[in-house]
């Protein structure tokens, strides 16, 4: 009876740790299973067992570890080794099969539900890289979708998998990997795949990331802006000719199209053209209930605003997508981090420092925390900015000099140019609150910024430079005679017509010039700058309100505010320069200026 008894009790103990051990690694089961029907490799058991090979490889390891399994080398592949059931392995596969839960398996997953499956599982990984801002993790699993879907024969998927591929290692800056995906797409759309019909939406995609691309669009923005233009072209077709619910997804892409396009519009300083075309994606992302598209466009409207000097206005828009981004539901910590440090811009603007700290603070905090390089060093020169208006010009020169340091490491160019510019500025100050500068430092932060926003083809960019330049020659008669500056700036408003033209649409540069102009006491470039400046301020005010009405047509809610004038101090730190030339079009360099910028970032790095 005793004997009975224990017997029992070790069957009952043996069926209760089988089906613990089923719980906790259900793989387990299903590769006993089905490697007691024969050899196979980790790449035939992973299709086998439906789950990721990564996992599966795991696995693997460990029952080999555990004296579960053999392995010997493939004979067809020598690269992969082929598993194999040990006696051990035999025993624990019968434990499952006589104590596990018995249940019978479910039939394997159909075409149809796999489809679903991975396209859910695109959704996912397009939260992970909108939310989280995960950029290596969603790139893999992009990756893993892609490989999935070519396995399965749904090249639709593989598509849609290797464009968020492309555009996730863009947003990495992962550029050997993205131009890999960017030739991958490109032998779609050449036709040098099977799948014919894949061609023109492979063409939409590659022509959307040829206007994305940071290196092409640093160096001409016009080219991009055709780019964008195609891709917005292209997806409207392709959502005018597919069923729903692929319809819906190409509007999707249409409308990240044309908010591409206005961002691009808004880098060539065309403002009010950007506020119409981000105008127009809002209508998109509002049929499409597409919060994380819906604030991205608000956060548009309130950094043109803010170029604008619509400060209120600007305010507005950037609290309306900020509120979108952390609605309930939403939790677009990305999208956040740059509301907040565009808001903290604006309140530096208007003057309100204690606000403007605070906000920039917490953009710093968020962008670091998740790896937003160029948020983050765009945020602490803000705050440098501010500190310099505060008249706190020592503690902003340290403020600066770390923001350097992030837009040195990650090449943002723009970020580069603005904060040298600003450095200089500082040093200049310090000069004249009788603290020498270092003046072979600020010659050389001049020099890079001038030389990049040559490349950038910004004329305000390069008319900003040279009035530094004259400005510390005013305080530092060792740094070289201020006439040759007026000289140059005279050169400059008087020869190309285009260049001119430029730079009335600067948010800044004209009240720099006409500023230095009252201080170098030269009547050509006194008469010149003044009547720029009234041109530009003009001509601002206009685009304000035909940007505010543009942004009115499509929102009831939108409120008219006043347009702000930034006092001098604001002026002086300036902000992003337009761009409107090809460089080409430009004064000609010295010729020892050719480079420098290359090599200070080169070295600075």
């Amino acid at each position: 009876m005793n004997r009975s008894k224990n017997a029992a009790e070790r069957l009952e103990k043996e069926r209760r740790e089988v089906g613990e051990l089923e719980s906790k690694e259900p793989l387990r089961r299903r590769l006993l299973i089905a490697l007691s029907k024969g050899p196979a490799t980790s790449t035939e058991l992973s299709k086998i067992v439906d789950a990721r090979p990564e996992s599966v490889s795991r696995k693997l390891t460990e029952m080999r570890k555990a004296g579960l399994l053999a392995a010997e080398q493939d004979l067809d592949d020598r690269r992969q080794s082929a598993y194999s059931l040990t006696p051990q392995g035999r025993d624990a596969l019968g434990a499952h099969l006589a104590f596990g839960k018995g249940r019978t398996a479910p039939p394997p997953p159909g075409r149809e539900e796999k489809e679903r499956f991975m396209r859910e599982a695109l959704a996912d990984a397009t939260a992970m890289r909108q939310e989280e801002n995960k950029l290596r993790d969603a790139a893999d699993r992009f990756e893993e979708i892609r490989l999935r879907a070519e396995d399965l024969e749904a090249p639709g998927i593989a598509l849609e998998a290797l464009a968020e591929l492309a555009k996730t290692q863009r947003q990495a800056r992962r550029r050997k990997p993205l131009a890999q995906s960017l030739d991958a797409l490109q032998e779609i759309a050449l036709g040098e795949t099977r799948s014919g019909d894949l061609i023109l939406p492979a063409i939409a995609h590659l022509e959307y990331e040829r206007g994305k691309s940071k290196a092409f669009a640093e160096e001409n923005l016009a080219a991009t802006a055709r780019h964008l233009t195609a891709a917005v072209s292209l997806f409207e077709q392709l959502t005018a000719h597919s069923p729903k619910p692929r319809a819906l997804d190409w509007r999707g892409w249409q409308a990240w199209s044309v908010l591409s396009l206005a961002t691009n519009l808004r880098r060539q300083s065309m403002y009010e053209e950007s506020l119409r075309h981000a105008a127009s994606a809002l209508r998109m992302f509002d049929e499409l209930e597409d919060d994380y598209g819906q604030s991205h466009c608000w956060f548009l409207f309130g950094f043109n605003l803010r170029l604008l000097r619509r400060f209120d206005e600007a305010l507005s828009c950037l609290q309306r997508a900020k509120e979108i981004a952390v609605a309930q539901g939403n939790a677009f910590t990305r999208a956040r981090a740059n509301c907040l440090m565009q808001m903290g811009e604006v309140r530096r603007c208007q003057g309100h420092g204690a606000e403007a700290r605070e906000l920039l603070n917490e953009a710093v905090d968020l962008a670091g925390g998740m790896d937003l390089v160029v948020t983050e060093a765009f945020a602490i020169s803000a705050i440098g900015a501010m500190e310099f208006q505060e008249k706190d010009f020592e503690r902003a020169q340290v403020t600066l000099r770390g923001a350097q340091k992030i837009f040195n490491r990650c090449g943002h160019k723009e970020g580069i140019a603005l904060n040298a510019r600003r450095q200089a500025t500082v040093a200049r100050r310090l000069s004249g609150e009788g603290i020498k500068p270092n003046d072979k430092e600020v010659k050389g932060l001049i020099k890079l910024a001038e030389d990049i926003y040559w490349q950038m083809g910004s004329p305000a960019g390069v008319a900003a430079c040279e009035v530094e330049r004259g400005w510390m020659r005013m305080y530092s008669p060792r740094c070289g005679k201020v006439e040759t500056i007026v000289n140059r700036l005279n050169g400059m408003l008087g020869g190309d017509r285009r260049l001119w033209e430029s730079l009335v649409h600067d948010t800044w540069a004209p009240r720099v010039l006409r500023d230095f102009a009252s201080e170098a006491e030269n009547e050509d470039l006194t008469r010149e700058t003044k009547k720029l400046y009234t041109i530009a301020n003009r001509e601002l005010q206009e685009k304000g309100v035909q940007g505010v009405e543009s942004i009115a047509a499509v929102t009831r809610a939108f409120k008219v505010g006043q347009e702000s004038r930034p006092g001098a101090l604001v002026i002086e730190m300036g902000g992003e320069s337009s761009r409107k030339e090809p460089p080409e079009a430009l004064p000609p360099r010295s010729a020892d200026a050719a480079g420098a910028a290359n090599r200070q970032m080169a070295a600075n790095r």
